[in-house]
C-alpha cells in the first residue's frame, strides 16, 4: 500500500485559490479573472465553467453535488443551483474575503466577511439561510474597521473579528450582529467551539505592542486578555475541542490553551521561523496537532499541546499548509511545488513529486483516501491511495 501525488491537467494557467469538493468526485476550484474549473470523476477531467465575471474569485464552497458558490472581488457572489452549467451573479460592491456554509434544515447557511479597500474601510457581513438565494446584510456603518476572520460552528452562531478591537457575534444566523469593541488591538483569526451548553471563542492577534489572545467561555458574554508579552503577532488560532487551542505566530510562537482560554501557557517552539499553519486532529481522546512555517518548519505535539517538538522536514522551502487525516497520516505543501508526507505522526517526512515548481497554498482532505492541493498559475493536485 502507499501513497501518491499525481498532476491534473487543469487546463488553464491562472492562478487558482480555493477547492471544495463534495464527496470523492465532485469539486469546483475557483481562481483568477473569474476562473471557475469543475470536475465529477475526481479530478481525471477538469472542465471550465462560464462565470461571466472579470474578478477574481478568492473563496468556493461546495453545498452539494448541484449546489455551490464562490466570492471574489467587488463584492461579487455567484452562486450555482445546476451543477455550474449556469451561474448566477450578485453584487456588493465590496471584496469578500471568503465564505463557509454549514448545514441548515434541507438547506444550507453561508456567511461571508467583506470590505471595500477604500479610505473608509467599511465592512460588511453577509449571510444567507438558502444557499444564497437572498441574503442579508449586516453593516456596522461608515468607517468600520475591516473584518479580517470569521468563526461559524452552527447554523445561527457565528463571530467575526478585525482591526480596531472588533468583536462581532450574532445568535440568529448573522440576521442581527452584536458588536463589542475590545479598543486598540488587531484580530487576525478567531475559532468557536462548544461543550453543548455554551461556546469558547478564542480572537488572536496584537494589541500594537505584543501578540494577545481575547478569550471568553461563555459565548463572548466576559472576556479575558492574554497578553503574551512578546512583540511577534499572533496569525492564527485552532481548536480541537472546547478546552484545547493553539495560536500560532511570528518568530516561532506557540501558545496553548487546555481549559478553553482561560489560561495560556507559552511553548518552546525551538524556533524563531514565522509559523504560517496549524492543523489539529483528536484520535482516542488524545490530542495531535502540527504547526508549519518558514524555512520548511514543522513542530509536533502529542499531548494536547502541553509539549512541542521541531520535526525534521528535510527542506527548506516555506511551508504554507498542513493537513492531516489522522494522528499518523499527515501532508504539508509550500513553495515550489513542495509537498511533504508522512505516514507515522511526523517521525519521517517525505518528498513527494507533485509535477510542478508552483507554490502550494492550501491543501485538505475530506476523507481518509482523497485530497487535492491547489496554487499558482492553475496548478491542481490529487492525492489518491496506490495498491
Amino acid at each position: 500500500g502507499g501513497q501518491t501525488w499525481s498532476a491534473q491537467t487543469s487546463g488553464t494557467t491562472a492562478s487558482l485559490n480555493a477547492v471544495a469538493c463534495v464527496g470523492s468526485s465532485t469539486c469546483w476550484v475557483s481562481g483568477a479573472s473569474g476562473t471557475i474549473l469543475y470536475t465529477a470523476n475526481g479530478g481525471q477531467t477538469w472542465s471550465a465553467q462560464t462565470s461571466g465575471a472579470p474578478d477574481n474569485l478568492y473563496a468556493v464552497a461546495a453545498l452539494t453535488g448541484y449546489n455551490a458558490m464562490t466570492v471574489g472581488g467587488t463584492g461579487l457572489v455567484l452562486a450555482t443551483t445546476t451543477g455550474g452549467s449556469s451561474w448566477s451573479p450578485q453584487t456588493f460592491g465590496y471584496d469578500l474575503a471568503g465564505a463557509s456554509a454549514v448545514p441548515y434544515g434541507y438547506s444550507y447557511a453561508v456567511h461571508a466577511v467583506a470590505f471595500d479597500n477604500s479610505s473608509l474601510w467599511q465592512s460588511l457581513i453577509l449571510s444567507s439561510t438558502n444557499a444564497g438565494v437572498s441574503w442579508s446584510v449586516y453593516n456596522p456603518g461608515s468607517g468600520s474597521a475591516p473584518l479580517n476572520a470569521t468563526a461559524f460552528p452552527n447554523s445561527t452562531d457565528g463571530w467575526a473579528v478585525g482591526a480596531n478591537g472588533a468583536i462581532l457575534s450574532t445568535q440568529n444566523g448573522g440576521v442581527a450582529w452584536s458588536v463589542y469593541n475590545a479598543g486598540g488591538y488587531v484580530f487576525n483569526g478567531v475559532a468557536a467551539t462548544t461543550d453543548a451548553s455554551t461556546y469558547a471563542v478564542q480572537a488572536a492577534g496584537t494589541n500594537g505592542t505584543d501578540g494577545v489572545v481575547w478569550s471568553s467561555t461563555n459565548a463572548g458574554v466576559n472576556w479575558s486578555v492574554y497578553d503574551t508579552g512578546s512583540p511577534n503577532t499572533l496569525n492564527n488560532v485552532a481548536c480541537v475541542t472546547y478546552a484545547d487551542c493553539w495560536t500560532v505566530g511570528n518568530g516561532g510562537a506557540v501558545y496553548a490553551t487546555a481549559d478553553g482560554g482561560q489560561n495560556w501557557t507559552a511553548q518552546n517552539s525551538g524556533t524563531s521561523e514565522n509559523l504560517n499553519g496549524v492543523t489539529a486532529v483528536t484520535v482516542g481522546g488524545s490530542v495531535y496537532g502540527w504547526a508549519v512555517g518558514r524555512s520548511g518548519t514543522i513542530l509536533a505535539t502529542t499531548n494536547g499541546g502541553q509539549t512541542w517538538s521541531a520535526q525534521t522536514s528535510g527542506t527548506t522551502a516555506n511551508l504554507n499548509a498542513v493537513a492531516c487525516v489522522d494522528a499518523s497520516r499527515c501532508q504539508a505543501v509550500g513553495d515550489g511545488g513542495t509537498i511533504l508526507s508522512t505516514s507515522d505522526g511526523g517521525a519521517h517526512w517525505f518528498p513527494v513529486n507533485s509535477g510542478t515548481t508552483d507554490n502550494l497554498h492550501w491543501t485538505g482532505f475530506f476523507d481518509q483516501n482523497h485530497g487535492w492541493a491547489v496554487g499558482q498559475a492553475g496548478a491542481v493536485l490529487v492525492w489518491v491511495p496506490i495498491a
